[in-house]
């Protein structure tokens, strides 16, 4: 009789956790530990399910020590993914304004590899943004009045440009080491700390790839400092 060949071959079911339910207005303690479902790429991660309605204005915040580098992926109820690193002093942070009722996903998960440790989950209700226009110059300061994003006080402002439009957003302070972060209606996201290494002021450049609304984010680069600043927008000269 001949011989058989015969194949082995195994499967490997990924684990998968249940979502926990996260409310705006809660904060909620998490960690990342070994026991924990692992993405494709490594990296261990907990799900949370939130809950959407339309007209909402909303700051989704995952904040670690130093042990641990968060990253935060929302998906979104049409699909849209978001995802953020460092963004508000080092912590991860997304904000949110769904156009329809339902339900977003969150992966509060690393940024590298085998990364484990406490953090916070929060999600916080936001205030209208004031508007600025390019051209116009506004005088501001942070203090305990203000809303709180990550654990820190934070002034927001919304500036609308039409497609193809350059602006240069400035921010000035002799009181705090000022910090500059703007999101699209994409989630696509920019920060700037120092416009060099002699002047610890911030500056941003922007090109609106298509007509809509930036965000601008003020916030200290050290979370307990307050004081006085300046956020001027203006028009950038062409390439």
């Amino acid at each position: 009789a001949g011989t058989k060949n015969l194949l082995t071959f195994s499967i490997r079911v990924a684990q998968v956790d249940p979502a926990s339910p996260l409310n705006v207005g809660e904060e909620r303690k998490g960690s990342l530990s070994y026991d924990d479902e692992t993405s494709t790429d490594g990296r261990y991660l907990d799900r949370y399910l939130l809950p959407l309605h339309a007209g909402q204005r909303l700051a989704v915040a995952m904040m670690s020590d130093d042990k641990l580098d968060s990253y935060l992926r929302i998906t979104m109820p049409d699909g849209k993914v978001m995802e953020n690193d460092d963004s508000a002093g080092g912590h991860a942070l997304l904000r949110l304004a769904p156009a329809a009722d339902g339900t977003a996903s969150i992966e509060a998960t690393s940024y590298a590899e085998d990364e484990t440790g406490p953090y916070t989950m929060s999600v916080a209700s936001l205030r209208e943004p004031v508007a600025i226009r390019t051209g116009e110059t506004v005088d501001g300061a942070l203090s305990d009045d203000d809303e709180f994003v990550a654990g820190q006080p934070c002034d927001s402002y919304v500036l609308h440009g039409e497609s193809g439009s350059r602006v240069v957003i400035q921010l000035d302070s002799s009181d705090f080491d000022p910090v500059l972060r703007v999101q699209d209606d994409k989630g696509t996201q920019a920060e700037n700390d120092d416009v060099n290494s002699d002047n610890r002021n911030s500056r941003l450049s922007y090109v609106f790839p298509s007509s809509g609304d930036l965000e601008i984010d003020v916030y200290a680069l050290d979370a307990p400092d307050r004081g006085a600043y300046s956020l001027s927008v203006t028009e950038a000269a062409p390439p």
